[in-house]
């Protein structure tokens, strides 16, 4: 019972040492020869639960069935060193001679056992049952543990040679493979001098405890520190894609947003009101006063000075709205919300403003407002039209009352 109780201990450690690898699916992506290791480990735990099996068939001395699980014990053995080596040539990303000789050899090896688990059911070559229920093992048990002793021992040597020639982030990774695969050739090794000890689970459990901590975590780290570079290389991405798409949208000038901006605000209403998503809005065309005339008599650098104290005489009013510039000196801000409440008195603040700079000689900008008509406007160009007309008519009562 001590037998089947440490392979307990064996499957419950494999299960909860490897539960990423064995259900969750962790290494898909990083881990390239993941999935032989996964086939490894599952080839495992039917050995363990064979190796199992085993401990109370065989103190029950139920022949028939002990006879049955030892040949599915053997089996489970031998596809686990042939998993191992495919794991080993895969993760070392070696497809050389060698590598191509071990995973051969892994093949040879397999075939060889499972004609020998047949030839074993009509001539015993491997083991068999004496008459009070002992196990008797023959030759090729031990030729068969022998070859995976060798079998895991050169794998191990393979791959501390290439670990040894590999730079440093690798070299321990392949250092821990070499390492763990000695580890079970030895407890092999001493499973086939002592039958009845579970050497060969104690070796497989510490090698897959080793594998796991020191390469799959590793690899783990290596990949999450990559995701982090990536994930820091697409942050900046976006800020500065975010930043030249703002610097797009923004005249150089006064600092609002642009033509660029007004086409893509235009675009996106008229996709709301073809929604019936839009209820209230309200459109507000502005035109600088004297313009020209500031330029012909004081040149275009007062003339730029003359745009952003109008630019900002409209900012200052319409405090909770999108201003855009869509030409030379003319502007244009779109009202919803808090400013669409307050549109009436707004406009009328900005023009008492308006007039009192146009009776003193400061920047005059002339306005018009209308709001959107659900019954009848089918898109964004009527509103502004009939605010652009009103803007006009507001100009020309400012430069009639300056005379």
């Amino acid at each position: 019972m001590l037998y089947s109780s440490f392979t307990i201990l064996a499957i419950m450690l494999l299960v909860v040492v490897n539960f990423d690898v064995l259900f969750k699916n962790d290494y898909s992506e990083s881990v390239e020869a993941i999935r032989p290791y996964r086939f490894y480990l599952i080839s495992l735990l039917v050995f363990y639960f064979s190796d199992f099996l085993w401990g109370i068939l065989y103190e029950a001395q139920t022949v028939a069935l002990c006879y049955a699980d030892s040949v599915f014990y053997f089996l489970a053995m031998v596809v686990a060193i042939f998993m191992w080596t495919r794991f080993v040539v895969l993760y070392l990303h070696r497809q050389d001679i060698y590598g191509q000789i071990l995973k051969g050899v892994g093949w040879l090896l397999l075939g060889t056992q499972v004609v020998m688990l047949i030839v074993n059911v009509f001539y015993p070559v491997m083991f068999d049952f004496a008459e009070d229920a002992t196990f008797q093992p023959h030759l090729f048990r031990y030729l068969q543990l022998y070859a995976q002793v060798v079998l895991y021992f050169i794998t191990s040597i393979y791959s501390l040679t290439i670990g040894w020639k590999s730079d440093e982030s690798l070299r321990h990774r392949y250092r821990s493979i070499g390492l763990a695969g000695i580890l079970v050739s030895v407890f092999l090794g001493l499973q086939s001098a002592v039958p009845l000890i579970p050497f060969s689970s104690m070796g497989y459990m510490l090698g897959s405890s080793l594998l796991h901590t020191f390469v799959l975590e590793d690899e783990r780290r290596a990949q999450n520190a990559k995701l982090r570079i990536l994930l820091d290389r697409e942050r900046r991405q976006r800020e500065e894609l975010e930043k030249a798409r703002k610097m797009a949208y923004i005249d150089s000038l006064t600092g609002v947003r642009n033509k660029y901006a007004y086409f893509e605000m235009e675009q996106q209403i008229d996709e709301r009101i073809t929604g019936q998503s839009i209820q209230q809005l309200a459109v507000v065309v502005f035109d600088l006063n004297n313009l020209k005339d500031v330029n012909d008599r004081l040149g275009h650098e007062a003339g730029d000075r003359y745009i952003k104290e109008g630019c900002q005489l409209i900012c200052n009013t319409f405090l909770h709205s999108p201003v855009f510039r869509v030409g030379g000196d003319e502007f244009v801000v779109i009202l919803e919300g808090k400013d669409y409440m307050n549109r009436v008195g707004l406009l009328r603040t900005f023009d008492e403003i308006m007039d009192y700079n146009n009776a003193n000689g400061a920047v005059v900008v002339a306005s018009g407002m209308d709001e959107y008509r659900p019954q009848t406007d089918y898109c964004y160009q009527g509103v502004f039209e009939r605010a652009d007309k009103k803007m006009y008519e507001r100009k020309m009562q400012l430069k009639n009352s300056s005379m």
